[in-house]
């Protein structure tokens, strides 16, 4: 009961403003509009990495047709006999609908420029996979013991702006408790294919015993974790 409390959690301004009291609105939506055009700037390949992970695209010759580019080798017989559908008609077919949600590690121990670059990271992933008609994008922030959503499925980057430029770095890693939080925001979603990426520090010897299991779990219930 307490875990699903927690699952549910998204961060308000209010709450954030009592760890920042002096942020006015407008200095945080910029300080968020400055992270988004970094990190588009600094995650290209990343971005396109991911992109090609997600947006998988099959082409198949499914018919033919009188004209077109490609002829088909197999087809030419049919010249004899005044049939001219020798052509292959090719069809781009977008790949499953997919559900990613970005878990972003907001803990103490993402000082020293870390955060700043996850977050930048983080930002780039859901502008890059919002262009894209078949996927839904979602942003989680954990840290301490809690893990909060900063963009829900279906909402924007620029709806949140003033919310983002109020994330700091503090406290523990809760990894079990974000990744029982995106797994919850995931199950929410009607999209064939579930991502969930992590966005850490974390080294794989630092990961404890209830989030490698959970990993598992969620591995084994088919949601993909990056």
């Amino acid at each position: 009961s307490g875990t699903s409390s927690m699952t549910h959690k998204a961060f308000t301004l209010e709450s954030l403003k009592r760890r920042k009291p002096n942020s006015p609105n407008q200095i945080d939506s910029n300080y968020a509009q400055y992270l988004l055009e970094q990190g588009l700037q600094q995650t290209c390949g990343l971005r396109r990495a991911l992109q090609k992970l997600i947006v998988e695209r099959e082409r198949r010759c499914d018919r033919l047709a009188s004209a077109g580019t490609r002829i088909r080798s197999g087809a030419l017989a049919r010249l004899a006999v005044g049939n001219t559908k020798v052509f292959g008609k090719v069809t781009e077919v977008r790949g499953v609908s997919t559900a990613v949600h970005v878990l972003l590690d907001g803990s103490g121990s993402m000082g020293g420029g870390k955060f700043d670059l996850a977050i930048k990271s983080s930002l780039a992933i859901v502008h890059s996979l919002q262009s894209v008609k078949s996927v839904s994008v979602g942003l989680t922030l954990f840290q301490e013991d809690d893990a909060s959503v900063l963009i829900r499925h279906g909402e924007t980057i620029n709806q949140n702006l003033g919310r983002i430029g109020l994330c700091d770095f503090m406290g523990g890693t809760p990894l079990y408790t974000a990744l029982l939080a995106g797994a919850y925001q995931l199950s929410q979603r009607t999209e064939i294919r579930k991502v969930l990426i992590i966005l850490s520090d974390l080294r794989e010897g630092e990961i404890d015993s209830y989030s490698r299991q959970a990993i598992k779990d969620l591995t084994k219930a088919g949601i993909i974790v990056v």
